[in-house]
Formats: structure tokens, C-alpha cells, sequence
């Protein structure tokens, strides 16, 4: 059996962070467009309220020094902005997680390939067997197809949908064997196919 490790378990500690920070980004995103659409709800309820200058009148009589209130309309632009940067910043993240994915594939595929030759040699001496079974099954069923005799209730088997016929030299099963003999999972390709 193959044993798979995810492929968190790759990522380099730049890998990690450059995860991390993308992550950091979708939250920001998410937060400000609910602070933008608390904006909208409030500018569709009670219009874009400037600031009240006779407020700001009565502040400095009081000796108070009170930052000047935003119109409603600049936060919501302001929102608008910050969200397409954070947007901009994301994308830019996205193609170095993809980044990041590849070389961590490439060290997953690194160490899972000796699993993954033994698997594909047993896969291959499996089909070896199969395929001699299927070319008994077959050649016994030429047999009575040869002779004129019918099948008389035998060869009701759909095998050769699912595996071709066995001495077809332009199958799958052909081309299989010979692509396995080619990567070394296989000593030769099966006398009927050769």
C-alpha cells in the first residue's frame, strides 16, 4: 500500500509563511467588505451624512480638538480601495502558493517513488496474469467461433469489452505492457502481444 503524507508536510518555512499570509489577506478581505457593506446599509438608510459643521463649531468653543468626522461616501471609497489592494495582494499570493504547491509536489513525488515503482510492478505482473487467463478464456472461445459451432450457453463473459482482445497489437494492453517494459517494472511484454 502507498503510503501518502499530505502535502502540507512538504512546504519549506517560506512555503509556510507564504500560506499563512494569504490566508491573513482572505480574512482582511472578508472583514473590510462587511465593514463596506455596514457602509452601504448605512448610506441606503440615511443618505451620506456629512459631517455636522455646527458640532464641530460647538467643539472648538469647548477648547475640545475633535478630528474632523469622514462623509460616509470617503470611508466608502476608501473601503473600495483598500479591498482591491487587498484583492491585487491576494492574487499576487496565489501564483506563489502555486508556486509553493509545485516544489512541494515535486518532494512528495521525490519520496513516494520507490513506493510507487513497487506498486507499478505489481500492477503490471498482476496484468501479466490476467491477460494469460483472458488469452486461455479467449483462444477457447475462438475455437468454437472457428469451428461453426456456437457457443451453446459458454463464453457469456463481457471480458473482452473490458480487456480487448489478447492479440491485438494496436490495444491499450499492448501499448501498456510495452511502456512498462520501457520504465523497468516489466522483464519482457507477453509472447501473444510481442
Amino acid at each position: 500500500m502507498i503510503q501518502f503524507k499530505p502535502i502540507s508536510s512538504y512546504y519549506s518555512d517560506d512555503d509556510k509563511a507564504v500560506i499563512a499570509r494569504k490566508a491573513e489577506l482572505a480574512a482582511a478581505g472578508k472583514c473590510r467588505k462587511i465593514e463596506l457593506a455596514e457602509v452601504d446599509a448605512t448610506i441606503a438608510k440615511q443618505g451620506d451624512t456629512n459631517p455636522n459643521p455646527d458640532d464641530q463649531v460647538q467643539s472648538l468653543i469647548a477648547g475640545i480638538d475633535v478630528p474632523r468626522p469622514q462623509p460616509l461616501s470617503a470611508k466608502r471609497t476608501e473601503l473600495q480601495y483598500i479591498i482591491r489592494d487587498i484583492e491585487m495582494a491576494s492574487d499576487f499570493m496565489a501564483g506563489k502558493e502555486r508556486q509553493a504547491n509545485i516544489k512541494a509536489g515535486a518532494r512528495l513525488a521525490k519520496d513516494m517513488k520507490p513506493q510507487v515503482d513497487i506498486a507499478a510492478k505489481e500492477l503490471a505482473a498482476a496484468l501479466v496474469i490476467a491477460h494469460e487467463k483472458h488469452l486461455t478464456y479467449w483462444n477457447g472461445k475462438r475455437h468454437l467461433v472457428n469451428a461453426g459451432t456456437g457457443m451453446n450457453g459458454l463464453f457469456d463473459s463481457n471480458v473482452d469489452d473490458v480487456l480487448g482482445v489478447p492479440v491485438d497489437k494496436c490495444s491499450a494492453l499492448h501499448d501498456y505492457f510495452y511502456a512498462e517494459v520501457k520504465a523497468g517494472h516489466l522483464k519482457a511484454v507477453p509472447e501473444s502481444l510481442r
